[in-house]
């Protein structure tokens, strides 16, 4: 609050960092945090902490939804990933039981006629149901703080949470959806599996460019396509004279570039014809006396978290994406021997 008394607007994120510091600050205890978030006026800008409090206490099942801290957590992913960058050139899909039409766009131009009075309408398309359902699907982690920052109240701490937040949660989704991981029962396929590629077979700039024309030949539909790569990999190619960096993206062969570290490859995408289910759901469960087990370095070491004085948080997010043709995705690996600079090419030729 201001000195006029109005509330300034605050950060994307701060009110999901200050309920997950109260929690932590109060041992997951709904009822004393709750009792603490009335009375405390340095959350007055953020009423959602207190109300989902609150919920908790009540056994409500999801407690960020009454508040609306449910929607801020989404809008927080949102920032920091590709679904948000991105969520309205996905196609729109929906969690159901029923068969998804694998029928996305269609090999002849689409087009309505003029009709007589009382005549028939054309028939433009049927689709094709395959054997697919877009069920929803759980992806889970453990984010671990330690007490300090937890008991800490200044803006700056939360600040802190809420990136932390927001990055491992993207990370951990946009690396399964970029990947050519097999699909499962408990997860979808990543969008490179069984989708075609390419072989550059070297790094000089026409190799690479031969590389993409065919990737951009392999692709068979082209309602929304974009690019996906690393930022070193598409500094390397600006640097090339091959992507540039017009408008609010990079640009490569005309289409927007997507940087990111979710992938060591080149993907395109025709992102217009995957169909991606998101309900932004999300829940946070909070321990600080549970052992859990976490990869360090190759090798799996016991966390004892009440000793080490730190708190665990599990996110858990629903989602799910399908690409019903294999031909709307085409991925390269990439040469590890790209060269830097267009002098470096030179001295190669």
């Amino acid at each position: 609050m201001n000195r006029y008394g109005e509330f300034e607007r605050l950060p994307v994120g701060t009110g999901i960092s200050r309920y997950i510091k109260m929690l932590g600050r109060y041992n997951g205890d709904f009822v004393n945090a709750a009792a603490a978030a009335e009375v405390d006026k340095r959350l007055d800008d953020t009423p959602g902490v207190s109300m989902s409090l609150k919920a908790g206490a009540a056994f409500v099942s999801n407690p960020l939804v009454p508040s609306g801290l449910q929607r801020e957590f989404f809008e927080l992913f949102r920032s920091a990933s590709i679904f948000g960058t991105l969520r309205d050139r996905f196609s729109p899909g929906v969690f159901t039981n029923f068969l998804v039409p694998t029928l996305i766009e269609s090999d002849s131009p689409i087009s309505g006629a003029w009709v007589s009075q009382s005549g028939p309408s054309p028939i433009c398309v049927i689709p094709e149901f395959g054997e697919h359902r877009m069920k929803p699907h759980k992806i889970s982690f453990i984010i671990v703080f330690n007490d300090e920052i937890l008991k800490d109240a200044t803006l700056g701490s939360g600040r802190v949470v809420s990136r932390i937040l927001a990055r491992t949660t993207a990370s951990a989704i946009d690396s399964c959806f970029l990947s050519d991981a097999a699909p499962t029962d408990d997860s979808p396929a990543g969008i490179c599996f069984d989708a075609p590629s390419v072989n550059m077979t070297g790094s000089s700039k026409v190799e690479i460019q031969t590389a993409l024309s065919d990737m951009c030949e392999k692709l068979e539909t082209w309602r929304d396509p974009i690019w996906f790569m690393s930022p070193a990999v598409f500094s390397r190619l600006a640097l090339q004279e091959t992507a540039d960096f017009t408008g609010e993206r990079g640009r490569l062969c005309g289409y927007d570039v997507v940087t990111t570290t979710c992938t060591d490859k080149i993907i395109l995408a025709d992102v217009g014809s995957v169909l991606l289910a998101d309900d932004g759901v999300s829940t946070i469960d909070y321990s600080n006396d549970a052992n859990i087990s976490a990869e360090v370095n190759g090798e799996t070491k016991r966390v004892l978290l009440f000793q080490d004085g730190q708190s665990a948080f599990r996110i858990t997010r629903t989602i799910n994406w399908y690409r019903p043709r294999e031909s709307s995705v085409v991925w390269c690996n990439v040469v590890s021997s790209l060269p830097s600079t267009p002098e470096e090419e030179d001295e190669e030729v």
